[in-house]
Order: structure tokens, then C-alpha cells, then sequence
């Protein structure tokens, strides 16, 4: 894809963003109700509203296109590209009420490679955009990571675990909690991820499989001068099931948790 081509897909994107965001604006309130998936996670009307939103902008506009999303998604045979989408990462607070949630949307080529990455906090008006090779912006202005940070002490480490990773992610979190970092566990990794980009938190740390949870923040972070990594430290594919992620400021901090994890 030609930067132009590029620059008219972010557009597209950003233009999707906000009408997603109005909609989770709109819909925020005590008491939403929420139905649980086969995977034990709960979903709401608003993710099934958006995530269509998105399908029908994206099949208009790029056709050829496939499109992976958490609430359905739209496989084109042969696809040059295919758009990854969380409608809603952060539903567990969304349903209760607390707006610690974003929209994300990716650009993904045929060999897997993330060339546009947006996270969007409709509350805050917090848009995160990155394309590759032209760096990371956030509403505009650029985005740099930290990286000043030589040690976890004093630092903030996001997480999002559950019951059947809970077997290394405990253990994870105490060493995390040992050397002198705060953990957080709000329940939105995109949201945490932007704020690696951003320079606030020195490193996430996902084990899930979903590429909706990982394609826009890979390439955020990492058009932030940070490190994005699979959970085995491999090369990652976005427009498939991934292998969780480590979103880190930098090299240092990326080698302490690994140090952690091993």
C-alpha cells in the first residue's frame, strides 16, 4: 500500500473512531446489559453495534478487503488486506458502568504485518494513531516512550490475566510487585498499551490469543520507539490467533520481564 493510500485508510479509520465512540459514549449508563459468550466474557449490545458499524464502513469503502472482528467478522478468499477490530476492549467495565474502555482498529497486510494501528478513548477524546515507518501521534502530537527507565521500581506494569493463565501470571505479578512496580488490571490492554506508547506506563504484559487485542497496539508502540513482542519472545502475525504480547518502553524494561518470566 502507497503512503497516500495509507494516509486515506487512516482517515477511514479515524472516521469509523468516531462514530464508534459516540456510540459508547451515548450508550455508557449503570445497569447495561450483557449477555456471556462461549468463552466465558461478556458482551453487550453496543460491541454487536459497533463491531457492525465497522463492517459495513469498511466492506463499502474496501470491498476486497477481509475483516477480523471479536463480535463477527467478514473473510474475503485471497484478501490483500484485512482490517482487525476490538469494538469495545474493555467490556468488563464498560457493563458496569466505568469508562476505562477503547475502540481499536488495524491495518493488517497479507504477510501479517501490522501497517496501521488506531486506539480511541471516546471519553477522554484520546485518539492513538500510528502508521508504519511515519512514527506514532496522540490527537496529533507525537508519541515517544520512555526511555530513561533502567528498572521496574516505582514504575506502572499493566496486566490482564484470568483463570487459566492465573498459574504463571500470579506468580508474574508478585515478582512485578517485588521489584518495586504498581500493577494495574483495568481490564482494557489497549488502553494500557496506549499508555506505553505515551510514556505513563513502562510495560503491559497480555497472554491472550485474540489478534483484535494486539494488531493497533503493535504498531503504536512500536512507532513510539518501543518494544512489542509476543509472550515467546517470536515474531507475531496480526491477522490470525496470536500468542499474547509484552508491550514494553524499552529494551530494558523488555529484558527485566523477560528475566521475570523465566
Amino acid at each position: 500500500m502507497q503512503p497516500n493510500d495509507l494516509n486515506k485508510a487512516l482517515d477511514v479509520a479515524i472516521e469509523i473512531s468516531s462514530q464508534s465512540g459516540q456510540l459508547i459514549k451515548d450508550s455508557l449508563e449503570i445497569g447495561i446489559k450483557r449477555d456471556w459468550k462461549s468463552d466465558d466474557t461478556p458482551v453487550t449490545a453496543v460491541d454487536k453495534k459497533v463491531n457492525q458499524l465497522v463492517i459495513d464502513t469498511i466492506s463499502k469503502e474496501y470491498p476486497d478487503h477481509s475483516i477480523l472482528a471479536e463480535e463477527g467478522s467478514l473473510t474475503k478468499e485471497n484478501a490483500p488486506y484485512t482490517w482487525v477490530c476490538d469494538p469495545i476492549d474493555g467490556t468488563f467495565p464498560y457493563m458496569h458502568g466505568i469508562p476505562i474502555v477503547t475502540f481499536t482498529l488495524a491495518l493488517v497486510n497479507s504477510q501479517g504485518d501490522t501497517l496501521l494501528g488506531l486506539i480511541y478513548d471516546p471519553f477522554t477524546s484520546r485518539r492513538y494513531t500510528a502508521t508504519l515507518g511515519q512514527g506514532a501521534y496522540l490527537n496529533g502530537q507525537k508519541l515517544k516512550t520512555n526511555q530513561t527507565l533502567m528498572s521496574l521500581n516505582h514504575t506502572s506494569v499493566g496486566v490482564v490475566y484470568w483463570g487459566d493463565n492465573k498459574s504463571y501470571m500470579t506468580p508474574l505479578v508478585d515478582k512485578l510487585l517485588d521489584k518495586g512496580a504498581k500493577v494495574f488490571a483495568p481490564n482494557s490492554i489497549a488502553y494500557m498499551d496506549a499508555l506505553v506508547a505515551a510514556g505513563e506506563f513502562s510495560a503491559t504484559i497480555f497472554p491472550g490469543l485474540s489478534a483484535h487485542d494486539s494488531a493497533a497496539a503493535s504498531c503504536i508502540v512500536t512507532e513510539a520507539g518501543g518494544v512489542y513482542r509476543s509472550m515467546d519472545d517470536k515474531v507475531e502475525r496480526y491477522d490470525r490467533p496470536c500468542n499474547g504480547h509484552i508491550a514494553a518502553a524499552n529494551e530494558i524494561v523488555y529484558s527485566h520481564i523477560r528475566r521475570l518470566m523465566n
